[in-house]
């Protein structure tokens, strides 16, 4: 039987990658370490776990929500000083230290963390989903939350909605939905931070929630948030469409960026945007070739804004604060084909790539993290990427530590 394990790398000043012993507490990982679940040996997830479902991390807590035993579960670690570990007893021994259930009062879909706040959306098959937010109210980040962390959007006038995705950025969060009336409409909602246009217009902030007037002439079938910016995939021309601060250029997309229907993703660093096909990575910013030549399998950069992988087809692409992890399947097979590789780039202060240094990695030249068939023991099936932190899941056959 296959065990299930994830594995942290980064900042972890307080706790937030749940470090198992003999791990130091508080302590930065340089390399990929097993986190520790309440109740479970070090380095597995929780008996009944089947899938990692996501994986979202604020400036010093993260959230995971995981399939298990039939159904969806939050746990959580890291920072509670501004509630943001939720209803945690934070009184607990090793409260933080390790991730510990959510007691929610509904199924869990979709989690987000801002930088000191966190938000899970309920969903019931019957009624409209239910947005919690708890933690801090920076820039409104509580959306005007009840007592019950409950995000009102009375004041919208909407019928009962599904949420289909969520995303927050360190100081404003969006999310899209459709109605459950028929036909159902399509909604983007926001509040937070939106000096700089990150919420569309006005650019003034929002404590409560808005529908958001957003240049996309369809609905989002990808969402991304940036530190100051937020970025749309949409079912058609333009395929990638950005809105708020553009000092770092990234929102200089090209308008044939995607045409043809290829681009299966959006993500969005700090300060970069980034969109990705089966096997390329386009991310905003003119970048001029190394002047090397790539040994073979090396993933390549021409110039153009693309990162390639010859030979090899991207599964899942993880934008963090200021670095990208890449999920590849190396024989070109998606779905469970080939042996797996992951690929990154990026800041690297705190050790977050995982490879054993702190000195950052360029875009043009990524560097392997994993690679199933060099050394590491198990097969990587998810990859996440947060707040100068980085997650590999791994599925191995048979139980015991990963080696």
């Amino acid at each position: 039987m296959p065990t299930l394990h994830l594995l942290a790398a980064g900042s972890n000043a307080t706790n937030q990658l749940a470090l198992a012993p003999p791990h130091p507490p508080n302590e930065d990982a340089h390399t990929l370490t097993p986190a520790s679940f309440l109740g479970t040996p070090p380095g597995e997830l929780p008996e009944g776990t089947t899938r990692v479902l996501d994986i979202r991390a604020g400036a010093g807590h993260t959230l995971a929500l995981l399939e298990r035993a039939g159904g969806t579960e939050v746990w959580a670690c890291g920072d509670a000083a501004r509630g943001q570990l939720g209803n945690i007893d934070i009184d607990a021994e090793g409260a933080g230290a390790q991730f510990r259930p959510l007691a929610l009062a509904g199924t869990p879909t979709h989690i987000a963390a801002a930088w000191a706040t966190s938000y899970v959306v309920l969903s019931d098959d019957s009624a409209g989903d239910v947005v919690l937010a708890f933690g801090a109210d920076d820039f409104g980040l509580l959306g005007g939350a009840g007592p019950d962390g409950t995000v009102s959007l009375a004041h919208l006038a909407l019928p009962p909605l599904r949420v289909t995705a969520l995303a927050a950025g360190p100081h404003h969060v969006v999310l899209s939905a459709h109605t459950l009336t028929v036909p159902k409409e399509e909604v983007l909602i926001g509040w937070g931070a939106a000096r700089h246009g990150q919420l569309g217009a006005p650019p003034a902030p929002s404590t409560a929630p808005r529908i958001l007037a957003l240049p996309t002439p369809t609905p989002a079938a990808g969402l991304a948030l940036g530190a100051q910016h937020t970025v749309l995939l949409t079912p058609s021309a333009p395929a990638l469409v950005g809105v708020g601060a553009n000092r770092a250029h990234q929102l200089d997309i090209p308008a044939d960026l995607g045409e043809g229907g290829q681009l299966l993703g959006a993500g969005a660093t700090w300060r970069t945007t980034y969109a990705w096909t089966r096997d390329g990575v386009w991310g905003t910013g003119a970048r001029a070739p190394l002047p090397r030549t790539p040994s073979p399998g090396q993933p390549t950069d021409q110039g153009d804004g693309w990162v390639r992988f010859p030979g090899r087809r991207i599964e899942r692409v993880a934008c963090g604060s200021e670095h990208v992890l890449v999920l590849l399947h190396a024989d070109g097979e998606t779905g469970g084909g080939g042996e797996t590789e992951v690929w990154a780039w990026g800041w690297n202060e705190h050790g977050t790539l995982g490879v054993g240094h702190t000195r950052d990695v360029d875009a043009r030249a990524p560097v392997g993290v994993w690679r199933e068939g060099g050394g590491e023991r198990g097969r990587a099936v998810g990859v996440w990427a947060g707040c100068g932190t980085s997650w590999v899941a791994v599925e191995r056959d048979g139980p015991g530590a990963l080696g």
